[in-house]
């Protein structure tokens, strides 16, 4: 509690820390560049939104064991972006990350930047750091293509918006969040665990090997109800040049049923690391309703 005065007395976090690029917006934040006003060192500043605000009291009130501005701090593996320190008052919530000059998985896709072997890399260095989570007893539940950013300091998960407890989840979960990376699960609000996690990596993967996400052609409703009843056109139907191991790894990672996918993100990235990589990667098709 002395803290928390303190620090609104000394003007909050973001006293510590101005603005150095413009700011980009984020379903439920935004974030720029920055660095600290002492020390010059570079930073990420995310600044939540009203809404935002809200979301994340109700995940902190209903599917955290602590609240999430105590856990980001802790958490240290090098695929997992650094939490400097974290600020929430009863209408702000300000995080301070370290500083990261690599472009959103979503960017990279949609400029067709990786080669296939780069893109792969990148997934399983995804699954790595999504299994530092799952090892914590936590659930990711937010994964998508703008939450991996990948650059000259590698491959990091950025945003860990929708953290969740995995013990508190076992009885459902909120709906919010990006409906092309979510499980069905997630859509019918039932209970989550780490197979859940593997469907958003599996989703990625398939939008990389294919140019388009799971279900291309629909958005809003016609796409929840696709996601939960639907099975996808194998990627072998979308990319001539995957292989048939390949598109039944993928296919197993997105199954609509969660007893048929992968029990553990480790055994998804060990048969993707033995499945022949694809001679070529699609154009990335802008066709994505969230």
């Amino acid at each position: 509690m002395f803290e928390r005065i303190k620090s609104i007395f000394s003007g909050g976090v973001l006293s510590k820390y101005e603005s150095t690029g413009n700011s980009k917006q984020m379903q439920l934040y935004s974030i720029c560049t920055g660095r600290c006003r002492k020390t010059l060192r570079p930073v990420s500043i995310k600044k939540y939104s009203r809404e935002g605000v809200e979301v994340e009291r109700k995940l902190d009130s209903l599917y955290r064991v602590r609240p999430l501005a105590e856990m980001l701090p802790e958490l240290k593996h090098p695929l997992i972006a650094v939490t400097i320190e974290a600020e929430v008052t009863d209408t702000t919530r300000i995080e301070i990350l370290e500083s990261f000059t690599g472009a959103s998985l979503r960017e990279v896709m949609d400029r067709s930047e990786n080669t296939p072997e780069e893109f792969i890399d990148c997934i399983v260095k995804a699954g790595s750091g999504l299994s530092y989570l799952h090892s914590l007893g936590l659930l990711h539940r937010g994964l998508t293509v703008d939450a991996i950013t990948t650059g000259q300091q590698g491959t990091k998960i950025i945003d860990l918006s929708f953290l969740m407890n995995a013990q508190k989840t076992t009885a459902g979960s909120t709906m919010t969040g990006a409906t092309s990376y979510s499980a069905p699960e997630v859509l019918r609000r039932s209970p989550l665990d780490v197979r859940s996690d593997i469907f958003s990596l599996g989703a990625i993967l398939y939008e990389g090997v294919c140019g388009e996400s799971i279900f291309p052609s629909v958005s809003g409703f016609e796409r929840l109800l696709r996601v939960m009843n639907s099975k996808p056109e194998p990627p072998t139907a979308k990319n001539h040049l995957v292989s048939e191991e390949l598109s039944a790894v993928i296919m197993k990672a997105v199954a609509n049923n969660r007893a048929h996918r992968y029990a553990t993100v480790e055994e998804f990235l060990a048969a993707l690391k033995a499945a022949p990589v694809p001679g070529k990667l699609p154009a990335h098709a802008h066709a994505f309703a969230g």
